[in-house]
């Protein structure tokens, strides 16, 4: 199962990648979860006590509060190796995304064949980390 994180403060914009994430993985019978956040804090918080764990993280810069290539950086401190794509309507911070090895920078507005390609890169080279065991017969993810 891939587990996508996206951390966007405007509600709209928000809802509009869940939706075409979720067609993507819908197209491609991709088994998923999506965990959404309006705050850098508030994700860096679920990364930080254990209780959320991302294949990749789908960041806005231009949040409230703290910005997206600060919580990006603090994300980088507790995991190395969670996937994360900016997704921004600003250009001016490409140059900073190098820092915290972002496998993408896609200004907004999403053009979606482009966001396709990068969650195609990552599912057809990357497993999910999770495990699945079967207890007594039963599955559990």
């Amino acid at each position: 199962m891939f587990r996508i994180g996206i951390c966007e403060d405007q509600p709209d914009e928000r809802n509009m990648i869940v939706e075409k994430a979720e067609i993507y993985f819908d197209s491609e019978n991709l088994r998923h979860s999506i965990q959404t956040y309006s705050s850098g804090e508030t994700i860096l918080a679920e990364i930080e006590d254990g209780t959320a764990v991302f294949d990749l993280i789908l960041m806005d810069i231009g949040l409230g509060g703290m910005n997206g290539i600060d919580t990006s950086v603090e994300i980088r401190k507790l995991d190395q190796f969670v996937h994360i794509a900016f997704l921004t309507s600003s250009r001016d911070y490409a140059i900073e995304g190098y820092e915290v090895s972002a496998i993408a920078y896609m200004v907004k507005p999403l053009e979606e064949e482009k966001f396709f390609t990068l969650l195609e890169k990552l599912t057809r080279t990357e497993k999910p980390r999770s495990l699945t065991l079967k207890i007594r017969g039963r599955r559990k993810d």
